[in-house]
This record gives structure tokens, sequence and C-alpha cells, in this order.
């Protein structure tokens, strides 16, 4: 055997013990045992075939008809060992070409810009048992994969892991987190009833953007008027909230407006938690003008205060019903009917990803939608069901339904008002926006954590401050391509079908015998 075919022999034999070594010493390495297995069979046929097997060689030249056989097993070894190194390697470094006119199985530009702006680490945690699903994430995270190299994921079965399910706040397995070294974000990536979201690469790029981002936004709760404290740890307070927004990667910071100052310039968002009087004059008009600079403002309100600002809202196609909304049918089994659970919108960014889910409102107040006479545009977020009602008579001590004083429902409790400040209305940074709210509970301390109401909180402000705007990546469609013929032209289709394709071959065969006849002939 030649020098150079001695040195690829041991090599070979080499990587076959390390392949070897490998699976039975690291069973959690045991792709890449394999390829260090299939390669060092490819480098041992390799030297084989530096022999001389052509026929030349002495040792084959003997060998006969065995040497040919033994040549057919160097061969398959080789073709058996390039497909375990080919497909190895494809299992890790996934490429797909997308042929589909719709990209279908291809990222959005969207997504692709928001991977190729992260620079930092980030990982996806899925919670999840669904086979079908599980398969569906894993091909849905390989296309990330292929744009990034900066994120990572893991799939992970709560019923076998649940001290980590518990360690990430995960309830159901339908769920993901989405952490980075900036912070962590919970995404739902199936239904409440296990079924697989057609919008998840929304939702996942969204949640990647949040915690990617290297410079927060700012939100300013304003302070004056009895509202909610940041600090208050208590049932009433708000202490949750801007840790969760914190953990959003915004940073909160309170707000005075009673000696006349200006909305800060940096300020993304405004919020106003639970005001028990009206603002003075000097701070409405100061929140007007923030406002018509494209400012975005979030007033919760609940029910029984000083608080109406009528002459405030009315401009934005806003009102406070000044009520009290009830439901026996659809309301928190501990509190009864004074705390609805509403049915949120399906298509408003705020609402969307948690559509199909409930929010508790515990004591709230209608929200109304009037015309506006700034021109902005309402859409309500939240809405009782219509066996609610709204009670007029809200400071009393016991509420049932009167048919002359009352209104049935639903009643909005919460709604989105959003004018375009330029002539390009989808682009959220010219677009002034305001969230209203008849209820400040359903974000404090007490409820922050009941059904999804931290998320509805969460993705209000999120949608204020523009960052919502990424969730608005339709799900791809395979485009309709079909063939309308006229009845006459079905018939002609449907002979040519049945009597022209079957007699092609016949034919063929007919034609080819009869010219090799005529050659015969002519010979």
């Amino acid at each position: 055997m030649p020098r150079t075919g001695r040195i690829t022999a041991w090599a070979g034999a080499i990587l076959l013990l390390g392949g070897a070594a490998g699976i039975w010493f690291g069973p959690a390495q045991v792709r890449w045992s394999l390829l260090v297995l299939a390669t060092g069979v490819l480098v041992l046929a390799f030297s084989l075939m530096l022999v001389r097997w052509n026929g030349n060689h002495p040792r084959l030249r003997a060998a006969g008809a065995s040497g040919f056989y033994w040549r057919s097993l160097v061969l398959a070894l080789l073709a058996l060992s390039g497909t375990v190194v080919v497909n190895v390697f494809s299992a890790d470094c996934y490429r797909r070409i997308d042929l589909t006119s719709a990209g279908l199985y291809s990222l959005s530009p969207k997504s692709a810009a928001v991977l190729g702006e992260t620079h930092i680490p980030i990982q996806l945690l899925a919670f999840i048992r669904d086979p079908a699903a599980v398969e569906s994430l894993h091909q849905l995270m390989q296309r990330y994969r292929s744009l990034s190299d900066q994120l990572e994921y893991r799939i992970v079965d709560p019923q076998q892991q649940p001290e980590l399910a518990r360690r990430y706040s995960v309830e159901t397995p339908t769920q993901a987190v989405v952490q980075s070294r900036l912070g962590r974000h919970k995404v739902d990536i199936l239904t409440p009833f296990q079924q697989w979201r057609n919008d998840n690469e929304q939702r996942i790029t969204s949640a990647i953007l949040k915690v990617g981002r290297l410079e927060p936004k700012k939100v300013y709760f304003v302070q004056g008027h009895g509202e909610r404290d940041l600090e208050d740890g208590s049932e009433e307070g708000f202490r949750l909230a801007a840790e969760a927004l914190r953990a959003q990667r915004y940073q909160v910071e309170t707000l005075s407006l009673a000696h006349g100052e200006a909305v800060p310039e940096d300020a993304d968002v405004v919020i106003s938690a639970g005001p028990q009087i009206d603002f003075q004059p000097r701070e409405a008009e100061a929140l007007h003008a923030y406002l018509r600079g494209g400012g975005r403002l979030m007033i919760l309100v609940d029910p029984l205060t000083d608080f109406s600002m009528i002459s405030f809202l009315a401009p934005y196609g806003l009102a406070l019903g000044h009520d009290l909304v009830l439901d026996e049918s659809a309301s928190d089994p501990g509190l009864g009917a004074i705390a609805p659970m509403a049915i949120l919108d399906r298509q408003h960014p705020s609402t969307r990803p948690i559509f199909g889910y409930r929010v508790v409102f515990p004591r709230a107040q209608s929200v109304q939608r009037r015309s506006s006479a700034l021109g902005y545009e309402t859409r309500g977020l939240s809405s009782t069901s219509p066996v609610s009602w709204s009670e007029s008579r809200a400071a009393a001590g016991v509420h049932s339904f009167d048919s002359e004083d009352d209104r049935r429902g639903p009643h909005f409790v919460a709604v989105a008002a959003a004018k375009s400040l330029t002539r390009d209305a989808s682009d959220p940074d010219s677009q002034a926006r305001i969230v209203l709210v008849g209820d400040s509970d359903f974000a404090a301390n007490a409820y922050l954590g009941r059904y999804r109401n931290g998320d509805l909180f969460l993705l209000a402000v999120q949608w204020l401050a523009g960052d919502a705007e990424v969730l608005d990546i339709p799900p791809p469609s395979p485009v309709d391509r079909h063939l309308d013929l006229p009845p006459g032209g079905l018939r002609v289709l449907r002979w040519t079908l049945l009597l022209v394709l079957p007699f092609l071959p016949l034919l063929a065969g007919l034609w080819t015998w009869r010219r090799r006849a005529a050659e015969e002939d002519a010979a």
C-alpha cells in the first residue's frame, strides 16, 4: 500500500474509534459522533481506493471475482457514509429553497430585518407537549436559525420538567419564553385548546424585538390626582405593573404637570392610572399639546370617582359612561357580577395576541365611542357579554337590572383611538394614540396576575409605544391559481384524457414498428 494510503487508513481508523467512543461515552452528542464515525468510514474507503483496484494491483488480480465484490462493498460503504455525512450536516445547517410565490416556507421581510439588527444572544424556551406542535415549532425555529446565529431554542415538556416551568411562571403547556440578558418576554404559541397558531411568526418576532432592544423606551406615570402608587406593594398598588414594564425594557418614571410643565420630549407613553379628580386646565393643555405632537396617552379611570373630563375626551371621540358594568353570566367566581370578564377584540394589535382569553375588570365603568372632531378613529378593545348591563345607580349597595333605567350590553370597557399625523397611515411613529379603560383595578397588584390582565396592560402600552406594529405580519397563505374553462373546453379535456392520451403509446409503437419494417425491407 502506498504511503498516502497508509496515512489515510490510519486517519480513518482513528476517526472510527473516536466516533465509536463518542457514541459510547457522550450520548448527548450522538449527532456529532455519528458525523465523526461516518467521516472515518469515508476516509477509510478512500484509502482503499488508493490501492490500485482497477485490476492492475496483483492482490486484486489474484482475487478474481472476490475482488469485484470487495470493490462493490467499498463503494457501498462509501455511499452510505457519504449519505450519513450529508444528512447530519443538513440537520445542523438548515437551508431551504422556497419556490412558492407566497413564501409559505420563508420568514417575512420584517422578521428578517429584526434578526439582522439583533446582535445579542437570544434564547427561546418553549413549554409544549403536543407532538405536532413540537414539529411545527422546530420547523419555524429552523427558519429563524438560518437567518441568525444569535438565536437558540429549546423545547421542553413541562410535565417532565415542572420545576423549570415554575421557574419561568409557565402555567399551561402552550407558552414559550423568549429571553436575553436585557429582559424576558412570554408568548402564547398554542391556543387554549393546544392548537398551533398561524400568527406565531409575528408573536416570536415581536418578542425578539423586545428582548433584543438595546435602547429602552420611557413610560411616565402622571401623579397628583390620586393615581395609583408605583411603589405600593399592597393589593391596590401598581408596583407589579411597574416591574412588568421594566422587565419589558421600559424605563418607568413619575410625572407631575401641576406647575405648568410640558410633557418631557423623551416620553414615549404617558399613563394616568386611577385618577380621582380632573386634570387642571394647564395640565389638560399640556396633554393636548403632547397629543398634537404625536404623543401616546393611557387613562385608566375607575367608576364612582370625581374624574369626568368630558371636554378633554370628547375631541378624541371618547367618553366615560359614569356607571357600573355588571355581568352575572361571565364574571370572576370569587367577586361575582361586579367583576365582569370581558371579551377581547380579534383584530387590534394590542389584543390580537391574547384573543380567545378573558380579562377580568373588577368594578368597571363603560367607555363609549363618539365621533371625533379631530379625526381620531376609535376601536373597542374589550367588551362585556350581551347579558351584562350598565347600572345607573352605581352608588347603590345592591344592584339588579332595571329595564327602565339600565342598559343591556355588550358594553366597551376599553377603547383605543388613533390619528395619523402624516399621509402614511401605516407608519406607527406618525400616529397620536390614546387608550381609555374604565377601570384601573385590573392592572393593580391584586389582579395583574389573574387571567390575562397583565398581558392586556403590557400589550396596550406596547401598542402605544409603537412596539406592537411588528406584530402586523400576516401569516402566509397559498395563492389560489386555477384555470377556468368553458363547458365546451371541459368536454374536450375529458375526451382527450379518456381517448386520445391512452392511445398515444400504441400509436407511437405502431409508428416505430412500421419504420423498422421499412428499414429492413430497404436493406
